[in-house]
């Protein structure tokens, strides 16, 4: 509701966009750890660690995103734009991929139900985001798979 309230009064605004941004992952950009980099480390040091598979998203990393937010700035883009993947996936896909990309132990990575979990606030199973307007208004923009994304933050 908070979000919802202030995209309409963002909207009212002349010559606005409103960004709607999906689960963002990789590597810390200020030195504070971030879910993300905990829960690497953890599988570095043989953590089993679980997320859910039946809560969907629409994963994009740090630095697509910053590049998208720039492009849009530079742009005539109005109205409420949609920022995410190109693939809907649960955090234990993005995350067994990612073990897998970095070579970690993929087996470290456990699935678990979001329907065990008691939330403050409801929220859907499909948090993911349709993002075809992103890819036409910005095609030039790649949206990368989780294993180029993780190849290009980790290996160079």
């Amino acid at each position: 509701a908070t979000k919802r309230a202030a995209e309409l009064e963002a909207l009212a605004a002349p010559n606005t966009v409103v960004a709607r941004v999906c689960l963002l992952y990789g590597p810390t950009r200020c030195g504070r750890a971030t879910f993300f980099d905990r829960s690497i480390a953890d599988l570095r040091a043989g953590k089993p660690q679980t997320f859910f598979d039946d809560e969907h998203r629409t994963p994009l990393d740090f630095q697509t995103v910053a590049n998208v937010l720039v492009a849009l700035v530079r742009s005539d883009t109005r109205g409420i734009l949609h920022v995410g993947g190109r693939e809907r996936l649960s955090r234990f896909e993005l995350m067994s991929r990612t073990a897998r990309t970095l070579g970690l132990d993929a087996a470290l990575v456990q699935a678990n139900s979001r329907a065990d979990t008691v939330f403050d606030e409801p929220r859907p199973a499909d948090l993911s985001l349709d993002t075809r307007r992103l890819a036409g208004l910005l095609p030039e923009i790649e949206r990368p798979t989780v294993e180029e994304a993780i190849r290009r933050m980790y290996m160079g």
